[in-house]
């Protein structure tokens, strides 16, 4: 990337990354140009970007209560398009929109759904109010352009309080002897 910015008006060369085991490299949006990032866009077909740090603050204030607060003023938004795609601990008829933004609050234990929120433009602007959102100026220069619907995703992945099923303890194994005649 350095080496693309130090080179001031000329076509950015840019060698292959080292990737990430998934494949997915991250880039910060405030050390990456609108050129570089374009073409990384062209090659990859993908651009993961984190947003600059003075945004972080506006992050760390969204969370499962703004969602609960947007499924109460907006059940429907939720409901339209859900999906459980992994039911984890829990009975998939009984992991609703209101089970897990509900009242009650989030279940307990494991599970990962999503919703397809779209095609309802007032509950639309509720959530990019309060989701932390932000549209890169690079897409602006690149003359991107994206429809207002958002794909979420909220699950639940809590620390295992005992060793998960066939994993074996830490520490010195007993050799197992083989049976005497």
């Amino acid at each position: 990337r350095k080496a693309a910015a130090a080179s001031k008006g000329k076509k950015a060369q840019l060698a292959p990354p080292a990737r990430l085991p998934s494949g997915l490299i991250r880039h910060d949006l405030d050390e990456l140009s609108a050129d570089d990032a374009l073409a990384l866009y062209k090659r990859d077909q993908l651009l993961w970007l984190r947003l600059p740090q003075a945004q972080g603050k506006r992050c760390a204030a969204f969370g499962m209560s703004s969602l609960q607060t947007l499924h109460k003023q907006c059940p429907s938004l939720f409901q339209t398009h859900w999906s459980i795609e992994n039911p984890g601990e829990h009975e998939k008829e009984k992991l609703t929109p209101n089970a897990v933004f509900g009242p009650k609050g989030p279940p307990a234990g494991q599970y990962y759904v999503s919703s397809i929120l779209q095609k309802d433009d007032a509950a639309l602007k509720k959530f990019f109010a309060k989701v932390p959102f932000a549209e890169a100026p690079l897409l602006k220069k690149a003359k991107a352009t994206h429809d207002d619907g958002v794909w979420l995703f909220v699950g639940s992945n809590p620390a295992a309080k005992t060793p998960s099923a066939g994993a074996k303890p830490a520490g010195k194994r007993k050799r197992e002897e083989p049976p005497s005649a």
